[in-house]
Order: C-alpha cells, then sequence, then structure tokens
C-alpha cells in the first residue's frame, strides 16, 4: 500500500488565486504577519511578472483546514472570509497581498505602465511603472491615457486589456492604437494565465508536522515556523506573543540585531527550562499558559545572554555565534546562575565547547546536559579540547564552519578592550589578509581560510584595521604562509588556552581518531 504524502507540488492560475483572495475562500492563518511591503517592493514585483519570471513558491494547506488553530483571516484590503475556504496561504502572502492590490486596485494606490518609455528590459520596465495615490488616480480611462498611463488592473488579462484600450483610445487614432497593443503584445502580456508554483499540503497533516514543512521548505523570503505557529497556540484576550515579541525588539537593540525576527530561541530556552529539551518538537508541545507565564522572564533572560556573549566573550557579530544552542543554554542557565558572577566557569564551558566541537553531533543532547550541569554550578568539561593542526589551518567558512566561527568569535573577544563603549555590530567586521587572485595557488585558497581573516573597524565606507596585538599577530610580512598560518594558530590557541584555565594541545592527524576528524553536519553557517 503506497504511503500517502503529506505534500504535494502544483501551479495555480495567478487569476484563479487572486479571484479566491476577493471571494474569501484563499485566506491567511491569523499569526501571519501584516502586509509591509513598500512600493517599491510591489513595484518591482510587478515588473518580474510581466516578464513572465517567476515569483518563486508559496506554500499553502488545501481546504477548510482547522479553523480553531490557524484563526484564518482575510487578506489586507480583501472581504471577510467565506464559509468555505479552498487555501490557507502560509508562506507567499507578502507577494499575492501585492499582486492583489496592483491587479484589483485595492490598498489605496493605482499602479500603472508608463507605456510611452522604453520598455525592452526588465530595468526599462522598473523605471516604466509607477504608483499614483488612488486620490490622485484620474478614473476616465481617456484621461489614463492621455497622461501615459496604463492601469496594471487592464493588464490581468487579454480580455481586461482590449477592453481599457478600446474605452481609452479613439477608434480613429489607429497609430496609437497600434502601438500600444504592440507593446501590450510585446512586453505586458506575462501577467495572463501567469501560473504560480506552490507546495500544497494535505489537510491532515497536524501542526508539527507542519512546523517540519516550513523548516525544510521555506528557505528564502521572511521564515515562517514554529514560532509563528506558536504565536496561535498562546493567543488569548491581552496576550498576543506577535505583539510583545515586536515590542521586545523594539525595546532593545541588541535583541533586535542578534535574533532579527526569530523569536524561537526565546521559546526554546522556555522548553529547556519547562521540558528539559531544546528540540522543536518540545517548543511545540510548550502549552499557551507555559509561554504566558514564562515570556517575560524568558525574554529578561535572553537578553542577559546576548550581552553576555557580546561584552564578555566577544560575539560581535551574531553570525559568529559558535553553535545557536548555546543561546538558549546560557538563556536558562541565567535563572539561577547569574552569567556575570560565575564568568570564569561559564568561559571555560563556552570556549571549550567551542573549540572542541562539543556541539558537531547530538547538539540537542548535549545542550541539554551542559544546561542541567551549569545550572548546578557543575563543570561539564571533563578534559580540554585539542585542535588537529591540519584541519584547522585548512578551515573555511565552508568547511569546519563551527571552527571559522569560533576563530572570528576569539577576535572579536581579543579586540574587546579596544572597543568597549562601542560595542555596535555595524562597527566591526571580519575581513580576508589576502584577495581572491592571490597569486599563491593553495588549497583552500588563501583568500577563504580561517586563519587569514582580521577584523577591521568600519567608518563610513572604509575599513580600518584593528592593532595586530589584538589579531593573534601578523601574517602579511612572512613570505611562508603555512608557516604563518600556523604561527597565527598557535598564537590562538596560546590564547584560547588562558580563557579555560588549561593547556589545549595542538596535535596532528597522525595522533587522532577517524572519528575525531569528521566536523560533523556543520549547518549553522
Amino acid at each position: 500500500m503506497a504511503m500517502k504524502k503529506p505534500t504535494r507540488a502544483e501551479n495555480f492560475d495567478l487569476t484563479v488565486l487572486l479571484d479566491g483572495i476577493e471571494h474569501g475562500s484563499v485566506v491567511l492563518p491569523n499569526f501571519q504577519r501584516d502586509f509591509d511591503w513598500t512600493v517599491a517592493d510591489v513595484r518591482s514585483l510587478i515588473g518580474t511578472v510581466l516578464r513572465g519570471w517567476p515569483l518563486g513558491s508559496l506554500l499553502l494547506i488545501e481546504g477548510d483546514t482547522d479553523r480553531d488553530f490557524y484563526d484564518p483571516r482575510p487578506f489586507t484590503g480583501a472581504p471577510e472570509v467565506s464559509d468555505a475556504i479552498d487555501l490557507v496561504v502560509l508562506d507567499g502572502q507578502q507577494r499575492l497581498t501585492a499582486l492583489y492590490h496592483a491587479l484589483r486596485s485595492k490598498g489605496g494606490f493605482e499602479y500603472a505602465v508608463r507605456y510611452e518609455l522604453p520598455l525592452n528590459s526588465i530595468d526599462d520596465l522598473d523605471k516604466a511603472i509607477v504608483a499614483i495615490r488612488e486620490t490622485d488616480w484620474p478614473e476616465d480611462p481617456a484621461h489614463q491615457a492621455q497622461a501615459g498611463y496604463l492601469p496594471v488592473h487592464a493588464l490581468e488579462s487579454a480580455e481586461a486589456f482590449y477592453s481599457w484600450r478600446d474605452a481609452a483610445l479613439e477608434a480613429e487614432d489607429s497609430t496609437r492604437v497600434q502601438e500600444i497593443t504592440s507593446k501590450y503584445r510585446t512586453h505586458l502580456s506575462g501577467i495572463n494565465q501567469y501560473r504560480v508554483p506552490a507546495v500544497l499540503i494535505g489537510t491532515d497533516a497536524g501542526p508539527e508536522a507542519v512546523a517540519r514543512i516550513f523548516e525544510r521548505v521555506n528557505r528564502t523570503g521572511i521564515k515562517l515556523g514554529a514560532f509563528d505557529l506558536m504565536v496561535a497556540k498562546s493567543f488569548a484576550p491581552g496576550f498576543n506573543l506577535r505583539a510583545l515579541w515586536d515590542d521586545a525588539l523594539l525595546r532593545n537593540d541588541s535583541l533586535r540585531r542578534f535574533l532579527q525576527d526569530d523569536g524561537l530561541p526565546v521559546l526554546t530556552t522556555l522548553a529547556l527550562r519547562n521540558r528539559g529539551d531544546v528540540r522543536q518538537s518540545a517548543v511545540l508541545e510548550l502549552t499557551g499558559p507555559a509561554i504566558q507565564d514564562g515570556w517575560h522572564a524568558a525574554i529578561a533572560h535572553i537578553e542577559a545572554a546576548i550581552d553576555f556573549l557580546m561584552s564578555r566573550l566577544g560575539v560581535l557579530d551574531p553570525a559568529w555565534l559558535p553553535y545557536k544552542a548555546m543561546l538558549p543554554v546560557l538563556a536558562a542557565v541565567d535563572y539561577d546562575v547569574q552569567l556575570l558572577d560565575e564568568y570564569e566557569f561559564i568561559e571555560r564551558w563556552y570556549w571549550s565547547t567551542a573549540i572542541g566541537r562539543r556541539y558537531d553531533e547530538g547538539s540537542n543532547t548535549s545542550a541539554v546536559a551542559d544546561f542541567r550541569m551549569l545550572r548546578a554550578r557543575i563543570d561539564p568539561i571533563v578534559s580540554p579540547p585539542r585542535v588537529v593542526r591540519e584541519l584547522a589551518i585548512e578551515s573555511t567558512r565552508g568547511q569546519q564552519g563551527a571552527f571559522h566561527r569560533t576563530f572570528l568569535n576569539a577576535l572579536g573577544k581579543e579586540a574587546l578592550p579596544a572597543l568597549q563603549g562601542e560595542l555596535d555590530y555595524g562597527s566591526v567586521r571580519a575581513v580576508s589578509l589576502f584577495s581572491r587572485d592571490d597569486p599563491r595557488h593553495m588549497e583552500p585558497p588563501l583568500h577563504l581560510r580561517t586563519m587569514g581573516f582580521y577584523l577591521a573597524r568600519v567608518e563610513g565606507k572604509t575599513s580600518i584595521r584593528l592593532p595586530e596585538s589584538l589579531q593573534f599577530g601578523a601574517l602579511l610580512d612572512l613570505y611562508d604562509m603555512e608557516l604563518a598560518l600556523n604561527r597565527r594558530l598557535e598564537r590562538f590557541i596560546s590564547a584560547a588556552s588562558g580563557w579555560i584555565g588549561e593547556r589545549i594541545p595542538i596535535v596532528s592527524t597522525e595522533d587522532v581518531s577517524e572519528e575525531e576528524l569528521f566536523f560533523g553536519t556543520d549547518d549553522e553557517s
């Protein structure tokens, strides 16, 4: 018996989707974000569709699914939800809302093409597409044509275009009729019969399955996932998780820059505290009351953990955090152990875990075990990590990514004395000492190698290299690059040994087992 697939691929006619929005049968889950695209964003998308280019895949649930969980609502500017729902849009709201507004004259603006301008390329189209406030838009098609405007809503179908053309232009003006008709056929008919690819989720898929599909399918655009689902699950009169998260981001600049719009680490902290688990399934099993009762404390401890990572451990860029699981571990520990009060104890765990690649494999299990020991003030580190020289020298962001992030993090820590009072993610960046076309041909290339990176302070459009004393030494005045990279590695490990209070040995590949040469499935880069 064939197993029923939870998803399938399908192409949808754009007009059918827009009709569904208009009739209230194509809807949004209530936990979706509001429409927030700019006019420039909408104009760009119109140009993409007019050229017949793909706008990206949608993620949809078919049929009248669990209304209590998704609490469907209409698109911005659309009528109320119908009694019979055909599709719930999980990913694609911004794109579909933009096209609904442009093609159905909603949202306060009329979009039009200045058809007398060149339309030969996408750049030409971008210049020709304009947005005019609804209050300034001439209602008479003849006046629109006289102003040089062809409304985008007249481009949804061939029938719509010819109806507008016949109303806007005098039949006797055959030259203009031919000119605009030619431009339509050549450059502006891309919306007609435009098809949108989508991943369609069956009605029998439960919330946890939907969250996993979010995670694996939605790799571009605004990320949706477990946090969005928990917004709906925890909703209650007087408690809106999305609003509370947005407020936290507004209040704390470091929180916003470190997590951007990803509130999942906060819920992961709650799951670690309440369920002793950091897996996504544990987050989805959190009850609404547990989130409501624990949210404010979790935010406070996440903020404390981020401040600790930045000001004491040198994570000046969130991309330098060796492992994502470290943040909820630190936040959860902060409930019981004030991070700043136990700095040396926490620092030993942090650098030993990062340099020793302890979360490369089984990170969930290791993170939970570390949390339980750290909160009890028990050192999880049995022995110091050791570094394999050959792997470290050849490491890049794409290979041994955790080690690459750890080194950049270490550079940030070394630079802290020079940056105190100026801890700003935008003020420092990591740059390679070597150019892409460096004549010294090595594999991996020098410009990618971890040991060749340094930190520079960004001032305006220029980058000023930080002092070499904060960079584990210089490289450029050595002709032997292998020797230079090795010396820098040794200086780095010497400093790290001081941070953990124990010597970190550097060994050769000949001294380790095959298992130690494997860096695991490091997919956090």
